[in-house]
Order: C-alpha cells, then structure tokens, then sequence
C-alpha cells in the first residue's frame, strides 16, 4: 500500500463496518452500464466486479496489491476468460488488446494524476467503448472523515483520497482527456457519482 506516481494506489476498502455495503452498491449501479463485451477492471481487488458480469466473458483485473491478485486468481482459478495482474500503473500498462469497458470503481480519487492515467487508459478504449467511473462526491468526503474517525468506513482509504471530484470537474475531465460524458448521476442518496466516458 503507498502511493504509485500518476498511477494508483489501492486498498482493501471494506475494513470499516459501511465499507463491505458501499462496494456492493458502486458494484450494482455500475453493471448496469457495463455493455457487452471485454471488461478491464482497474483497481480490481479480488475480483468481486466478476460476481455482476455473465459468466465468460472477457476479463482483466489489475490492482497494485499483490496479495489481492494472488487471493482473486486463487478464488478464480476455474473461471474462463479471466486474468489478474499485480501491478501499478506508474507507466503505460502495454496491454496487448482493446476492451469494450473500463471500469474504474472508487479508484480516481486515490490517483495523484488522474488526467494523465486516464489518458493512458484512453488507448485501450474500443471506439464504441465505455469508461465507467464512480467516486465519491464533496459531500460525502465529510461524512466519509467522520465515519472514518467512528470506524464506520474505512480509514486508511479515506487517509489516501487525493482529489475529490464534483459533477462539472468530471465533465471537465472527460474533455481534458479526449472523452465526452455519455451520462451522468449521483447514488446513494447523492454522496457518490457514477459517470460513463465515450469517445468524443
């Protein structure tokens, strides 16, 4: 766990009481626009996100935590078209292929560069693909500090937020990294934003 430049850093954010419950909620809004198709998952974790999908298809889990990927292939291990990488992403990943979605669930906030790991994930965007984002409103970074301090969140992931995005900072991103926000909302009661990126 530490910081990884422009990449990522990631935790285990299901240690406070809440925490398990929050990322089963960004887990359910998000299949929703998840298409049909290959799915890159940043900051995967132990690969719950597979729990959402239909059995098969197309998956690449990346987290920076090594003992999160080594617990995803373990419990994943009889599961097809499913692959997990320990590794940060301080440099191009170089992936060999294109996915249908990119999926990055309460991960930009912990970034030190989101603009700039964006743009590289950009280059494995299919041209009808999606970027589907979710984090944490301004509003919900104060509740989630005294939740943390009460041991209701998490806090060690609360202690790594970098930057919290409001809903015309998102937009701004989008269009900073070549994108366009296809849409656009808050959930659970207006604390955490879902946006979905296309290509411009």
């Amino acid at each position: 766990m530490g910081t990884v430049g422009a990449g990522w850093i990631k935790m285990s954010q299901v240690k406070g009481l809440l925490s398990p419950l929050l990322e089963k909620q960004r887990m359910e809004v998000a299949k929703k626009f998840i298409k049909q198709g290959s799915v890159l998952d940043i900051g995967c974790g132990e690969g719950k996100l597979l729990d959402y999908m239909i059995e098969g298809v197309p998956y690449l889990g990346i987290d920076i935590n090594a003992d999160s990927i080594r617990r995803a292939e373990a419990m994943r291990k009889n599961e097809t078209n499913v692959e997990f990488r320990a590794m940060s992403l301080n440099d191009d990943p170089r992936l060999n292929r294109k996915f249908d979605n990119i999926v990055l669930l309460a991960v930009i906030e912990h970034v030190v560069s989101p603009e700039k790991s964006l743009t590289i994930l950009k280059n494995y965007l299919k041209e009808d693909g999606r970027m589907i984002i979710t984090t944490p409103g301004p509003f919900a970074e104060k509740i989630h500090h005294v939740g943390a301090r009460l041991r209701i969140f998490d806090r060690e992931a609360q202690k790594e937020h970098k930057k919290i995005f409001n809903k015309k900072e998102l937009y701004e991103l989008a269009e900073n990294i070549g994108l366009r926000v296809d849409y656009y909302s808050t959930f659970e009661f207006g604390l955490n934003n879902i946006v979905v990126m296309v290509h411009a």
